[in-house]
C-alpha cells in the first residue's frame, strides 16, 4: 500500500452457516425396529445437514424422559413403537417446539393408522426425508400425560 492511502475492504459475500436439521428418535426396547434400521433410513437420502439422536428407551418413564430432553434442541422427535410409545413421547414433548414423529412399531398402531402413516416402519421413517408435511393434531391430556388416540 502506498504511504497516504488507505485500501478499503472489499466486501464479500458469504453464506450463512447452515445448522444441521436435529431429529431425535426414541424407540421401545420392546420395538421390532432396531436402531440400525432407524439410522440406516433417516440417513438413506444423504442428508449431510442432519443431526441424528437415537435412545432406546426401556420402560415409559426413559421414554418421557428421552423425549422431553430431545424436546430442548430437537426439531422432530420420533416415537418408534406402539400406541404407549407415542403417548410417552407426546408427554415428554409436550409444550415444546419439537413436532411428534410416529413410526409404528408396536401391536396395534392404531395413531398411527388413524393418522394415515404407513404401517411398514421402514416406509414411515422414509417420510421424514426431504419435504416432509407437518400438520397439527389433537392431543387428549390426563392429569401430566397425554395420549393421541381413542
Amino acid at each position: 500500500m502506498a504511504k497516504g492511502t488507505s485500501e478499503v475492504p472489499k466486501p464479500h459475500h458469504t453464506e450463512p452457516p447452515r445448522t444441521a436439521r436435529k431429529i431425535a428418535a426414541i424407540i421401545s426396547g420392546a420395538s421390532r425396529v432396531s436402531p440400525d434400521v432407524v439410522f440406516a433410513s433417516l440417513t438413506r437420502n444423504g442428508d449431510d445437514d442432519l443431526n441424528l439422536e437415537i435412545e432406546v428407551a426401556n420402560s415409559s418413564t426413559e421414554a418421557t424422559l428421552a423425549a422431553n430432553h430431545a424436546a430442548r434442541s430437537a426439531e422432530v422427535v420420533i416415537a418408534v413403537g406402539g400406541d404407549g410409545t407415542v403417548s410417552d413421547v407426546a408427554t415428554g414433548i409436550f409444550g415444546s417446539s419439537a413436532a411428534l414423529g410416529i413410526v409404528p412399531a408396536g401391536s396395534t398402531n392404531i395413531a398411527a393408522r388413524s393418522l394415515g402413516i404407513p404401517a411398514d416402519p421402514v416406509g414411515a421413517l422414509a417420510l421424514f426425508g426431504g419435504s416432509h408435511r407437518v400438520r397439527a393434531i389433537d392431543i387428549g391430556r390426563s392429569e401430566d400425560r397425554s395420549f393421541v388416540h381413542i
